[in-house]
């Protein structure tokens, strides 16, 4: 058995890759299309933008005000801007830093063959990337081969003496072996061996064994920065420097992340038939907004002209109040949870956890805290979905609420007269609060007294992230349902998660042949469904109802349809293909 992989970043760093596999002596090429000649574009004027556009053609300028999920649900993770570290988020990263690979919304989105709504956070399916800083890839057992895509551009930084110059292969090998062997702070040590330049565009990153998240991290996770970030402070907000269709300006802790139009981005876009320069935007601003009230004033008067996050419950406050909003629904994929430290007592028990799903009412708790949710778990979202009806019965029986039979499964387990526990939740966060007194009085009814420890949100993060907890914890991260790859991603983390650790001979075995270069996607498909089945009779974590909502945005937003992630929480492609109709948001008012 190989030594398991170290997870140090996001729960959703390693989201699961499904399309990869291929046999060990073959290879998998998936080019990207190359970018028309830069002669063939219709650039705008740098100076004199487009006046009075005709109706569907695009126009330049304005300042668009987009609040990101993301941000919403952990700004203690925001101003960490060197990518070593282990809690760079990438939604705000990615608008001037780019991947080596990223999701085609353009060729597979809704304003193509609408075969992928790019509506799912995590690791877009590679069968439906192909747009990035390599223009193409190949996947062996040993090593990853990317061509790097000539001409583009480091837009430079005056504050560290930096021109722009152009990326090149040994930039993509820079940023790769520094992150991968960051100390303290490295991601999947066990895996990879130094990255190589073969020529100006042709990168090789070898690695000790096959993994499928090696491709994840490296191709549509990592962002690439230069050297000179690094010699002159990567956490410094003020160093960064990207290709992106944006450049960073100003940061304002607990306010708001500002950027600029890139002028001389790579990257084009067809509309109508025609090709044109992006960004279309002149400025990108991602305010900071925690206050839930004053997130919804700040949609409905227009001060945002996109929100990604508004829950159900306002729903017709916003209809009433702006009829003219556009409000998509959609399903927030990554629930809350109950994770158990499984390795030691009273959750060291499969038996004791198996209770505990039993006499945990998700119904009641739904009704309550999620009016309208999704009550299927991370099994029953993603591709390798298993609906209930369809699992074995011992599965079934973790979703029927029953404190008799819970009572007498923990007296079974050793526990006649229940025991004591304390759950960590987050402070001031209703949901957590509401879930967690919810949770309090259900397992009283077992036997099981339930003490509640609030913790300030960076500071519970670090509580899940380091196990710093004796019983079970309350946390949103881990196991998440994401459609392309929650199903591999969601039984290593019940092996390996900073959140509970289970020893268990069959999934280790499991596992390890994820580790191979396997033949075929129905073989991993076959391989992952076993491995799913066998690690969610562990019960290691309870997932509470998935919430619904909506993300809206206000007509004036032009060449814009729905999709949210690329790939790794990356708006930016998407951001950087609209526009803004600023003659209708004027003649609506605002």
């Amino acid at each position: 058995m190989r030594k398991r992989i170290l997870w140090l970043g996001l729960s959703f760093l390693l989201v699961a890759t499904l399309v990869l596999a291929s046999c060990a002596k073959e290879e998998i090429v998936t080019p990207t299309a190359p970018a028309a000649p830069a002669e063939e574009k219709p650039a705008a004027p740098a100076e004199e933008k487009p006046a009075a556009p005709a109706p569907g053609e695009p126009q330049y300028g304005g300042t668009y005000t987009a609040l990101l999920m993301w941000i919403m649900t952990e700004p203690w993770l925001i101003g960490n801007w060197d990518m070593a570290g282990r809690n760079a988020v990438r939604c705000y990263h990615a608008a001037y830093m780019e991947n080596m690979i990223s999701g085609d919304i353009e060729k597979y989105g809704p304003r193509g063959t609408n075969e992928y709504n790019f509506k799912q956070t995590g690791v877009t399916p590679h069968k439906y990337c192909g747009n990035g800083l390599a223009e193409s890839w190949e996947v062996y057992a040993d090593h990853i081969t990317f061509h790097i895509r000539p001409g583009v551009m480091w837009t430079g930084n005056e504050n560290i003496g930096m021109e722009p110059r152009e990326f090149t292969a040994e930039d993509a090998v820079f940023a790769m072996n520094y992150v991968t062997s960051a100390p303290g702070e490295k991601w999947l040590p066990d895996i990879y061996l130094p990255a190589e330049a073969v020529d100006k565009y042709t990168v090789n990153l070898p690695y000790k064994y096959y993994h499928y998240s090696v491709f994840d991290f490296n191709a549509v996770f990592l962002g690439m920065f230069p050297p000179e970030v690094v010699e002159a402070g990567a956490a410094d907000w003020r160093n960064q420097v990207g290709t992106g269709p944006f450049i960073l300006t100003n940061y304002v802790e607990g306010t708001a992340i500002e950027y600029k139009r890139n002028p001389n981005y790579w990257d084009t876009t067809n509309v109508g038939g025609k090709e044109y320069e992006i960004p279309f935007i002149d400025k990108l601003v991602y305010p900071i907004i925690l206050d839930e009230s004053t997130q919804i004033a700040a949609i409905r008067t227009a001060k945002l002209d996109y929100i990604q996050k508004v829950v159900a419950k306002y729903k017709e406050t916003l209809e009433a109040t702006c009829p003219d909003l556009i409000m998509d629904p959609i399903t927030f994929d990554n629930p809350l949870k109950v994770f158990f430290r499984c390795d030691i007592p009273p959750f060291n028990g499969v038996n004791v956890r198996r209770a505990m799903h039993i006499a945990t009412d998700r119904e009641a708790i739904r009704d309550a805290v999620f009016p309208g949710g999704d009550l299927n778990d991370f099994l029953g979202a993603n591709i390798y979905s298993l609906p209930l009806l369809e699992r074995p019965a011992s599965l079934q029986e973790l979703f029927v609420y029953d404190p008799v039979k819970a009572r007498q499964m923990l007296a079974d387990a050793g526990y006649p007269n229940g025991f004591s526990t304390d759950l960590y939740i987050r402070a001031g966060e209703p949901n957590h609060e509401d879930v967690g007194a919810l949770i309090q009085e259900q397992w009283a009814k077992v036997g099981v007294t339930v003490t509640l420890k609030a913790q300030e949100a960076g500071v519970l993060f670090n509580t899940y992230l380091e196990r710093k907890y004796e019983h079970c914890i309350i946390y949103d991260q881990g196991c998440g349902p994401s459609i392309i790859g929650g199903a591999i991603r969601a039984t290593e983390i019940i092996l390996s998660d900073p959140g509970h650790t289970l020893v268990n001979d069959e999934l280790k075995a499991m596992l390890d042949e994820q580790y191979t270069f396997i033949a075929s996607d129905a073989e991993r498909e076959r391989l992952t469904k076993k491995m799913l089945i066998a690690g969610c009779e562990l019960a290691p974590v309870i997932s509470m109802p998935f919430p619904v909502g909506y993300h809206c945005w206000w007509p004036w937003v032009k060449n814009y349809f729905g999709e949210y992630d690329t790939h790794h929480l990356n708006p930016a492609p998407m951001i950087a293909r609209l526009w803004l109709d600023q003659a209708l948001k004027k003649e609506m008012g605002y």
